[in-house]
This record gives structure tokens, C-alpha cells and sequence, in this order.
């Protein structure tokens, strides 16, 4: 992999944990204060999270692929004030024949 591909933003797709078979609840981006939020789209789901968990998520993921070579195991946890994160590679898409993006649920822990 070109360590500069993962840098794009579209690379990483978020999905939330309360994402079905049937059904697959990813985020809306908001903005809050000034700042980038994502807040996943089922009504029901309370989900939300700065962009910074965004960059956080690509900056270890693209040292994971380079140290592994496969994004297949990732997982990663963050702190956004006394919320903890935890960031875990589901797939990857196809999307063309030159392009894929990489599934990561978000997974609120407190």
C-alpha cells in the first residue's frame, strides 16, 4: 500500500455497533460549538464523536497496515474528554477497481 493512501479522507467509512445485517447505521457529520462531530444516524443511538477520532483512526491504522500489512485485527482505543472510544476494522470495500474503503465501527465504551 502507498502510505500516502490512507491519508485520503474517504478511506475510512465508519459504521456504529448498533448496525444490523439488514440495516447499516453509519454517521452524519455535524457541527457542534464550532467543531466536526459525527453522530450516527439511527434516532436512537446517542453515538457521537469529534473528527479528531477520525484523524486519530487513520494515523493507527495506517501504521497498523505498514507494520502487518493487512488492516484484518485492527483495533484501537481513544479518549475524547471521559468518553473512551474503541475503533475496530469490520471490511474493506471495493469500491472501483482503484479504490477501496476501509469499514471501522466506533464502539462508545462510557
Amino acid at each position: 500500500m502507498n502510505p500516502d493512501d490512507l491519508n485520503a479522507w474517504g478511506k475510512i467509512h465508519f459504521i456504529c455497533p448498533c448496525h444490523q445485517k439488514n440495516s447499516n447505521y453509519s454517521f452524519d457529520l455535524i457541527k457542534k460549538g464550532g467543531l466536526i462531530y459525527y453522530k450516527c444516524n439511527n434516532p436512537n443511538c446517542k453515538n457521537c464523536f469529534s473528527s479528531d477520532v477520525h484523524l486519530k483512526t487513520m494515523e493507527s491504522l495506517d501504521k497498523y497496515i505498514q507494520e502487518k500489512g493487512t488492516p484484518e485485527g485492527f483495533t484501537r482505543y481513544f479518549r475524547e474528554k471521559d468518553i473512551r472510544f474503541k475503533t475496530k476494522y469490520i471490511e474493506t470495500k471495493k469500491i472501483t477497481n482503484n479504490y477501496k474503503t476501509y469499514i471501522i465501527e466506533v464502539i462508545k465504551m462510557t
